[in-house]
This record gives structure tokens, C-alpha cells and sequence, in this order.
């Protein structure tokens, strides 16, 4: 913080900052988005003004602003090319002078690289803005604490040392860096969603969220700390794993037709691609320990203040997975799994005291639920019981 006030950052940033700060302080605040986006707009080009458009990106999908949110996230990838932060040279350079600013320009670009493929998994009609040829060469984000003390350590790690490290496990990357990766990972699963994939390449994707896992040093694998305090870069990407083993799976199972409003939910649609599979049954089970483990995650904390508010896109996809699992009658309305959508709806309700968009999901879940209890009233009723109308 003190780098960046000594930087002299322009008043448009300031004011970004400061908007997305007044939704931790009251549930009501006034929409100036339209002009904070002009001030931005007629900026000159620079970094600030990219980190600007990422910023509005995130708070405009939070406040259920998707074509807006797009629209800023366009901006902050051309102009971001345009400056040439997706080349290992330009924070090389930087570093020679600042090496914390040369941090800030690679959590930039790669902030920018994550955002991108959140807002294609999780927004209706949501698509890959950033058209990837070859994985960037800019090394990745630096552990948090180095960040905080300024204290920017001489070995970078690059997106090719991660994927090395994930045949030797002999190194441990910083939790930025595994964010990363599995936000490549979901990228991929996204893309092979889109079109008939081969059993090989289905295979060889499937191996690798599950090796993921295994591979995580322990000291990563812990997301919840002894004082309480969460990781919140790997719970970020823990989620963003069981994502992509949900979107890889899911057009192979046999869930797409029990979902018969998904079309209307705007934060997380499950994706509608559907494929013939040998082995639906299996399938259908990755994606239910898929939405079960995002739902883990959130029994973490009782903390959410921290929580992105992406977070809440992927509680609301857990949660529409689960119930059309109950309507499919893949797994049975017991004590065992209706804790786990109790939660996600618990949690999506003290994030709605921040997010807008977490704080609609619980009608929309409803919404689900009704249309199955019109359809089988005796098993849906239960469910209707469980979480009443008023909240």
C-alpha cells in the first residue's frame, strides 16, 4: 500500500478502489459505474488504467453487470497487449528499477488471465476473451508476505517450471501460482466442453485434476491454517480444480436434463453441450464430488468477507448440480448430503450483505427447486421444507 500511494496512482484508479470498498460498509451503494467507466475510458494508456478496467471487471459481474463486466474485461486485455504485459521483458525491465512494481505488473497480467476464464465459466453466454497460442512466458505471482514486505525474491517461476514440477515434485510454488494453474486447468476443460473430445484426451485431462491434488505440497494442501485464518488464493483454486472437473464430466453424464431452468440462472450456468458417454454413471459421480468438495471448501470459515465474489458463481453452480442430482435421483435426500446444499445457500446469503449477485442466488436456487416439486412433489416438498421461503 505504501508503494502504490507513493506511486502517485491517477484519481480514476483512487475512485475505483474506493467503490469497491464502500460494498464492504453497506448493502446499498449507489451506482456510479457508468461514470467511473467513462473517467477510465478517456485515460491515457498505461498500467493504471488496465488494473482499472480489471477492477470494474470483477465489481461490475458482482453487482449483475455482465455485458458491462465484459465490456471493461475487453478493455483490460487489448490494452493490455498493447503495453505488452503478456511478455516477460517488460517486468524483467521494471525490475531493474522497482522490483515490487515488477509484481504488480505480473499479478496484473495474470489477474487479467484467471478473470478471463472465471467470466467464461461462470456467466451466461460466457466465452474465452483472450485468445491463448502458447502459455505466457511472465513469471508467475510471488507469495503474499513477499508481496506485503516488498522483499521480491531473485527466482521467478514460469508457467513451464510449474508443469516440470509436475512430473519431479521437488519445488513448492506460492499459492498465486497454483491459482493460476488450475485456472489454465478449468481453460482447458472449458475448451474440450466445446467440442467432441477423444476418450485419450478425456482421460489425460481427468488424470490431471486428480493428479493435482496429490502433487500439492503439504503446506498448500492445508487452505485452512491453525489460527483460523484461509488461504484464500488456494481456496480459489482448489474451486477452480472441482470446476473443471465439472464442466469436463458434465456433458457426459446424465444431468442435462434435469435441469430444466438452467438457461435462466445467469451466474453459473452449468455448461449445455452435451456428449454420448460409455460410462455415464461415472461421470455423473465426478460431477457430484465435484459439487460436494466446492461445497467443503465453503465449510472452511464462517469468515466470507474475503471471499471473491466469483466465489459465489461457483456455490450457486455447486448448489444447481446438487439439486438436479436429488431430482435425477442419483443420490438419495438424506442427512448426508442436504447439509452440504443447506450450506451453500447459508453462505450465498452472508455474502449477498457484499455481492448482489450472491445475494439473488438463493431465489434462483428456488426457482429450481419449485420446478422439480412440480414435477415430483413428494421428494421436492422435503426440500422446500428445508429452506423456507423467507430469508
Amino acid at each position: 500500500m505504501e508503494a502504490f500511494l507513493q506511486s502517485g496512482p491517477p484519481a480514476y484508479l483512487l475512485d475505483v478502489i474506493e467503490f469497491i470498498s464502500l460494498h464492504y460498509l453497506s448493502r446499498f451503494v449507489s451506482d456510479c459505474c457508468g461514470s467511473l467507466q467513462t473517467s477510465v475510458q478517456e485515460a491515457e494508456s498505461s498500467v493504471e488504467k488496465v488494473q482499472a478496467f480489471l477492477l470494474l471487471t470483477i465489481v461490475l459481474h458482482g453487482r449483475q453487470q455482465p455485458d458491462e463486466a465484459k465490456s471493461c474485461l475487453a478493455h483490460a486485455i487489448q490494452l493490455s497487449l498493447e503495453l505488452g504485459l503478456h511478455r516477460r521483458e517488460i517486468s524483467d525491465a521494471m525490475s531493474l528499477q522497482s522490483p515490487v512494481q515488477a509484481e504488480c505488473l505480473r499479478r496484473t497480467w495474470w489477474e487479467i488471465v484467471v478473470v478471463d476464464v472465471l467470466l467464461a465459466a461462470v456467466q451466461l453466454d460466457g466465452v474465452l476473451q483472450f485468445h491463448m497460442t502458447e502459455t505466457p512466458d511472465v513469471p508467475l505471482p510471488c507469495e503474499q508476505e513477499e508481496y506485503q514486505r516488498g522483499c521480491i525474491g531473485v527466482q521467478l517461476y514460469t508457467m513451464s517450471d510449474l508443469e516440470r514440477q509436475s512430473l519431479l515434485c521437488d519445488s513448492q510454488f506460492s499459492s498465486f501460482a497454483y491459482r493460476v494453474e488450475a485456472a489454465l486447468l478449468l481453460r482447458k476443460c472449458l475448451l474440450a466442453g466445446e467440442t467432441h473430445i477423444s476418450q485419450e484426451a478425456l482421460d489425460s485431462l481427468s488424470a490431471t485434476i486428480t493428479g493435482w491434488f496429490h502433487r500439492l505440497p503439504k503446506s498448500k494442501r492445508a487452505i485452512l491454517h491453525p489460527m483460523g485464518e484461509v488461504d484464500e488464493m488456494m481456496l480459489q483454486a482448489a474451486a477452480l480444480v472441482h470446476c473443471a472437473s465439472i464442466y469436463l464430466h458434465f456433458p457426459r453424464s446424465s444431468l442435462l436434463a434435469f435441469l430444466p431452468i438452467s438457461g435462466r440462472v445467469f451466474c453459473s450456468q452449468p455448461p449445455a453441450f452435451s456428449s454420448s458417454s460409455l460410462d455415464p454413471q461415472m461421470h455423473t459421480a465426478k460431477v457430484a464430488a465435484g459439487s460436494v468438495n466446492i461445497s467443503k471448501l465453503a465449510s472452511l470459515s464462517t469468515a466470507v468477507a474475503n471471499h471473491t465474489p466469483f466465489f459465489a458463481c461457483v456455490l450457486n453452480l455447486s448448489s444447481i448440480l446438487q439439486v438436479a442430482l436429488l431430482a435425477a435421483e442419483c443420490l438419495p435426500l438424506s442427512e448426508v448430503n442436504q447439509p452440504y446444499l443447506s450450506l451453500n445457500i447459508g453462505v450465498l446469503l452472508s455474502m449477498g450483505d457484499t455481492w448482489p449477485i450472491a445475494g439473488s442466488s438463493m431465489q434462483l436456487i428456488r426457482e429450481i427447486v419449485m420446478e422439480i416439486q412440480a414435477a415430483a412433489p413428494c421428494s421436492s416438498r422435503q426440500l422446500l421444507d428445508t429452506f423456507p421461503l423467507t430469508a
